[in-house]
């Protein structure tokens, strides 16, 4: 109990963020119950694995600061080659908010920004 089922980000621009999320770690999306719902890898919510969505951001929703710590939740995204896929998110609309480094016994880290101004990091386990 209490590991990860799903996740969701929240967009300003959705079309822009799947874009963004497809270049940098290779998503593909399918609409799911609701036609604002772009889930992520096209399996359903509680398909025995962990799921993610892009959707919508609530109009009405209070966000962080640009370059302060966010109002919610921050997702770790496993990738093959973390160097790569940080220089992928920069080159794609990303800001960095650190820079890639190692976390000894671990794994290389990094934390970026998205096209819609939200948080998430990636890493790349020993």
């Amino acid at each position: 109990m209490g590991g990860v089922l799903h996740f969701e980000i929240h967009c300003d621009d959705v079309e822009r963020a799947k874009d963004f999320y497809s270049k940098v770690l290779g998503w593909t999306y399918s609409t799911w119950r609701d036609p604002a719902y772009h889930l992520v890898d096209g399996e359903g919510i509680g398909a025995g694995r962990p799921t993610g969505a892009l959707r919508q951001r609530d109009p009405d929703a209070s966000a962080a600061p640009s370059g302060h710590a966010p109002n919610s939740a921050v997702v770790v995204f496993a990738v093959d080659d973390i160097g790569k896929a940080h220089a992928t998110a920069l080159a794609n609309g990303g800001r960095e908010k650190t820079p890639v480094t190692e976390i000894p016994d671990l794994g290389r880290t990094s934390y970026c920004f998205d096209t819609e101004d939200n948080v998430f990091g990636m890493i790349t386990l020993f």
